[in-house]
């Protein structure tokens, strides 16, 4: 049960043995918010316009819509951050290469095919961007991961 005392970041740390989301700022080298939302960016794809129209601080990471800062705004590898109602990715550093999670797991990249499926299921459950869509952690007691490996 312990699993369900963490966070989903911590979950995969511990489980992963590195970090989800560090959040070191290329220009700094520090931890920074922008480089957190970025590496979320990376990994989630887009905020979706929901959240972002509720957002208090969405001006801070994207430009009004039509208001292209071209001073801060890089073009991400490979998907545009434009948000036609909401503006585009513009906190002044780049988005990182998108990574699936598959692509990071690496734990149990060597085990049971099923079981590394069924924890990346458990963490997509978790990763959601808007709460409201994140499992609950009763539903998180009964999923097949957590079930297997708590018994």
């Amino acid at each position: 049960m312990l699993l369900l005392r963490l966070s989903p970041i911590q979950a995969w740390d511990v489980f992963q043995g590195e970090r989800l989301f560090n959040g070191e700022d290329p220009e700094i080298g520090a931890y920074r918010g922008r480089a957190h939302l970025a590496e979320m960016i990376a990994l989630l794809g887009q905020p979706p316009q929901a959240l972002l129209a509720r957002a208090k601080l969405r001006s801070k990471f994207f430009s009004e819509s039509g208001k292209r800062n071209v001073s801060s705004f890089r073009v991400c590898d490979s998907f545009s951050l434009n948000h036609p109602l909401l503006g585009q990715w513009a906190a002044g550093i780049p988005v990182p290469k998108s990574r699936s999670l598959k692509a990071r797991e690496i734990a149990l990249i060597e085990g049971n095919a099923e079981d590394r499926d069924a924890f990346l299921r458990l963490m997509r459950k978790m990763l959601q961007w808007e709460p409201e869509k994140r499992s609950t952690a009763r539903e998180l007691v009964e999923d097949e991961w957590i079930s297997k490996h708590t018994t």
